[in-house]
Protein backbone atom coordinates (compact mmCIF):
# COMPACT_ATOMS: atom_id res chain seq x y z
CA UNK A 1 0.00 0.00 0.00
CA UNK A 2 1.06 3.03 -0.16
CA UNK A 3 -0.22 6.95 0.80
CA UNK A 4 -0.69 8.39 -3.19
CA UNK A 5 -4.02 8.77 -4.47
CA UNK A 6 -3.97 7.92 -8.03
CA UNK A 7 -5.86 6.18 -10.85
CA UNK A 8 -4.97 3.09 -12.59
CA UNK A 9 -5.83 3.10 -16.43
CA UNK A 10 -5.84 0.13 -18.96
CA UNK A 11 -6.85 1.21 -22.77
CA UNK A 12 -9.88 -1.50 -24.15
CA UNK A 13 -10.52 -2.04 -27.73
CA UNK A 14 -13.71 -2.94 -28.61
CA UNK A 15 -14.13 -5.00 -31.99
CA UNK A 16 -18.13 -5.39 -33.67
CA UNK A 17 -18.83 -8.59 -34.38
CA UNK A 18 -20.77 -9.98 -37.52
CA UNK A 19 -24.50 -9.42 -37.06
CA UNK A 20 -27.27 -11.54 -38.57
CA UNK A 21 -31.14 -12.10 -37.65
CA UNK A 22 -32.64 -15.11 -38.56
CA UNK A 23 -36.62 -15.37 -37.52
CA UNK A 24 -38.24 -18.24 -35.28
CA UNK A 25 -41.54 -18.70 -34.21
CA UNK A 26 -43.35 -19.29 -30.91
CA UNK A 27 -46.70 -20.60 -32.22
CA UNK A 28 -47.50 -18.43 -34.65
CA UNK A 29 -45.40 -15.15 -33.58
CA UNK A 30 -42.27 -13.92 -35.36
CA UNK A 31 -39.20 -13.21 -33.63
CA UNK A 32 -35.99 -12.19 -34.67
CA UNK A 33 -32.70 -13.63 -33.28
CA UNK A 34 -29.82 -11.18 -33.65
CA UNK A 35 -27.10 -13.47 -34.33
CA UNK A 36 -23.51 -12.26 -33.59
CA UNK A 37 -20.86 -14.36 -35.03
CA UNK A 38 -16.48 -14.28 -34.55
CA UNK A 39 -15.16 -16.13 -37.60
CA UNK A 40 -17.30 -19.11 -38.30
CA UNK A 41 -18.64 -19.30 -34.69
CA UNK A 42 -21.75 -18.12 -33.09
CA UNK A 43 -20.35 -16.09 -29.63
CA UNK A 44 -24.20 -14.91 -28.73
CA UNK A 45 -28.04 -15.70 -29.47
CA UNK A 46 -30.48 -13.17 -28.72
CA UNK A 47 -34.29 -12.37 -29.10
CA UNK A 48 -34.78 -8.88 -30.07
CA UNK A 49 -36.87 -7.57 -27.48
CA UNK A 50 -39.36 -6.07 -29.21
CA UNK A 51 -40.92 -8.83 -30.92
CA UNK A 52 -40.63 -10.79 -27.72
CA UNK A 53 -42.78 -8.38 -26.11
CA UNK A 54 -45.48 -7.80 -29.11
CA UNK A 55 -45.77 -11.96 -29.35
CA UNK A 56 -46.57 -11.89 -25.42
CA UNK A 57 -48.83 -9.18 -25.55
CA UNK A 58 -50.44 -11.46 -28.82
CA UNK A 59 -50.31 -14.95 -26.79
CA UNK A 60 -50.92 -13.55 -23.42
CA UNK A 61 -48.25 -14.82 -21.74
CA UNK A 62 -45.34 -12.94 -19.63
CA UNK A 63 -42.07 -11.58 -22.02
CA UNK A 64 -39.70 -13.80 -19.79
CA UNK A 65 -41.63 -16.99 -20.93
CA UNK A 66 -41.46 -15.84 -25.00
CA UNK A 67 -37.91 -14.75 -24.47
CA UNK A 68 -37.21 -18.64 -23.19
CA UNK A 69 -39.09 -20.18 -25.89
CA UNK A 70 -37.57 -17.76 -28.85
CA UNK A 71 -34.29 -19.10 -27.45
CA UNK A 72 -35.28 -22.51 -27.38
CA UNK A 73 -36.63 -22.57 -31.05
CA UNK A 74 -33.65 -21.21 -32.23
CA UNK A 75 -31.76 -23.94 -30.30
CA UNK A 76 -33.85 -26.23 -32.35
CA UNK A 77 -33.54 -25.24 -35.60
CA UNK A 78 -29.62 -25.05 -35.20
CA UNK A 79 -29.15 -28.73 -33.98
CA UNK A 80 -31.35 -29.80 -37.13
CA UNK A 81 -29.11 -27.91 -39.86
Amino acid sequence: HTSAIGLRESPIVKHALQREFVTVHVEVQPVRIKIARLGDGVVNAQPEFDDVDAAALALGRPAKLVLAQALAAYHLVQCES
